[in-house]
């Protein structure tokens, strides 16, 4: 758990660090993923593997000198991005009992999307070019991959909502 210090400087880098940690609990979700669909290992392993490249990328601005010099004006309250993060968990716990790629690719689909639309990564406030620079690339890899969870969902059998 991240401690939080009210002060607005210290604010940000703790969002950026539980950020960091929903991404990483996202990548862990699509290794088991990869574990539980071995016939689907490349695709969910490629998939977590960028997951963890976003976290890093978060990590690294937590840590950077800047990030407490940056007003923290948060879009959620820390506890909601802990709450996205105990649902992630909660569906990797699903996962170990066993999964189909449909429901799999069902429930990235919902995460990823609702990454998206949330404007989860605006949690962060684009002040400095790197922050600007991780949000745009973050934003980027996160509705490729919707795109990809959705063409697997049309591939496995299970339409998509349209409105995506």
């Amino acid at each position: 758990m991240v401690p939080v210090n009210r002060k607005s400087g210290e604010q940000l880098p703790a969002a950026m660090a539980l950020l960091a940690a929903n991404e990483r609990a996202i990548g862990s979700l699509y290794e088991e993923y990869a574990r539980q669909l071995p016939e689907h290992e490349q695709f969910w392993s490629g998939l977590a593997a960028e997951e963890r490249t976003h976290a890093l990328w978060l990590e690294e601005l937590a840590k950077a000198p800047a990030a407490g010099e940056v007003p923290a004006r948060p879009r959620f309250t820390v506890e909601s991005i802990r709450s996205f993060t105990a649902y992630v968990h909660e569906q990797q716990s699903f996962a170990v009992q066993g999964t189909t790629m449909a429901a799999a690719t069902a429930t990235a689909y919902n995460i990823e999307t609702a990454l998206i639309e949330r404007r989860f990564f605006e949690q962060l406030q684009q002040q400095t070019p790197e922050v600007t620079r991780v949000i745009a690339s973050l934003k980027k890899d996160t509705e490729r991959h919707v795109r990809t969870t959705k063409d697997a969902l049309t591939r496995f059998g299970t339409q998509p909502p349209a409105s995506t």
